[in-house]
């Protein structure tokens, strides 16, 4: 295998690490007990499923991305930008602002005490925006760091408890809080984020890629297994259940302070892969959305970086951060919001896939099983209940409401403005 394929397996994976996923993995497990194996098989099946898709869009020359192009094609200008800004830039900035104030927190207690934990996460930040800004190979060397010490930091911690529990033959805690079925839809947010590899140095759309998807899916899947059966193994469920902290007292148990001391590297090596990630595959995105029009031509790659939309991720991510934002029930709505339209967006490129076969359109038309226009049915029917059930679900249905609400609005009103400055910024380019 050779450097360009374990980066791209490093991208694919690079959302699965981050701490959010960690902590929706424990409240899972602490809620549902040996059914949060089932809800991750579900999950691994639900997403394989969708990420098969993408070698049936076409790549676009000099776009890279085919899929830009897919839903400007079948639902038009204004509702394809709509959607393309609606998940992975609030991701990029919500989940982002999120996850690099929480690595400060834990890179001050467990490292350097004296060290100012918002500093930290600053400091991360701007070495995460610099590696982008030197060029993509540079990010690319880093993912592959940052994925390796996440996943070897938590296959330790999950082998190392497998083995203490073998020696010692008993289960601490073995039944969960309650059984509900509702609760395990979290489940299909924890593979969220294997589309970005097609955002990210320059690959194309086809077959390899999927396989590259596939690899990461099953890679990440067999590690929560691992790792929901430690936290399974020696954590109360009450209190994984109710913790956002359910991977650190899992650490602990485990392993003391040495466990601490791993999961505190692996806390900040997923929170860099989530980040890097984010913020090389999103800027990619808004460079192609200005090469197909929908964004003003000041957000197209120059001298091979995508400049602009970088510092716009990062700068939106450091006023946040500078206004107190990290830790508020907004931002953990605005994150769950953010997750949500992208559960969306997965099902409306279904969808147009679907549109697309049904009106016979080349270059649409790949050789594919007669049973695939019912599997693009079923994936968008599955990612809208899940949906759904996630919104019903929630501790504060009314706030998640609101704030898709205004995260739409916010879109829509920018995806207007984009197109209309692009209408004139592009004219302006063309010769006459």
């Amino acid at each position: 295998m050779n450097f360009n394929s374990i980066a791209a397996i490093a991208w694919v994976t690079g959302m699965m690490v981050s701490p959010e996923v960690l902590m929706l993995q424990g409240n899972i497990v602490g809620t549902n007990g040996p059914t949060y194996f089932v809800a991750i098989l579900a999950a691994m099946a639900l997403h394989g499923f969708n990420a098969m898709i993408y070698q049936l869009i076409p790549t676009q020359t000099n776009l890279q991305s085919g899929e830009i192009f897919l839903l400007k094609d079948t639902f038009g200008s204004l509702i394809a930008s709509t959607l393309l800004l609606l998940s992975r830039p609030v991701l990029a900035v919500c989940l982002g602002t999120a996850i690099l104030v929480a690595a400060g927190f834990v890179f001050n207690e467990v490292f350097i005490y004296w060290f100012p934990n918002f500093g930290f996460a600053v400091v991360l930040m701007l070495t995460l925006l610099a590696l982008n800004l030197i060029s993509g190979k540079t990010a690319a060397i880093a993912q592959v760091i940052f994925v390796t010490i996440a996943v070897c930091g938590l296959l330790v911690l999950s082998v190392w408890a497998i083995y203490l529990w073998f020696q010692s033959g008993d289960i601490p805690y073995q039944e969960p809080v309650s059984f509900d079925i509702k609760s395990l839809a979290p489940a299909a947010l924890l593979f969220i984020g294997y589309d970005l590899l097609n955002f990210t140095n320059g690959t194309g759309a086809n077959v390899k890629v999927t396989f590259k998807m596939l690899a990461g899916i099953f890679l990440i899947g067999l590690l929560a297994i691992l790792w929901g059966l430690a936290a399974y193994l020696y954590v109360d469920p009450e209190r994984l259940a109710d913790t956002t902290l359910p991977h650190i007292l899992t650490a602990k148990k485990i392993g003391g302070q040495t466990g601490r001391v791993i999961i505190g590297m692996v806390v900040i090596a997923g929170t860099c892969a989530a980040v890097n990630v984010l913020f090389q595959a999103v800027s990619r995105m808004m460079s192609q959305m200005a090469a197909n029009r929908l964004l003003p031509a000041v957000f197209k790659r120059y001298s091979g970086r995508q400049l602009l939309p970088l510092f716009c991720l990062a700068g939106s991510v450091g006023l946040l951060m500078a206004i107190g934002f990290a830790g508020s029930d907004l931002l953990d709505k605005s994150i769950r919001a953010g997750l949500l339209f992208w559960l969306w967006s997965y099902a409306m490129t279904q969808m147009a896939l679907f549109i697309q076969w049904r009106k016979k359109r080349s270059p649409y038309q790949r050789p594919r099983p007669s049973y695939w226009p019912k599997l693009h049915i079923l994936v968008f029917g599955t990612m809208l209940i899940s949906s759904v059930g996630l919104i019903l679900t929630d501790n504060n249905t009314a706030l998640l409401l609101l704030t898709m609400l205004a995260i739409f609005i916010i879109s829509l009103f920018l995806a207007c403005l984009g197109l209309f400055f692009a209408k004139f910024s592009f004219a302006n380019r063309e010769p006459k």
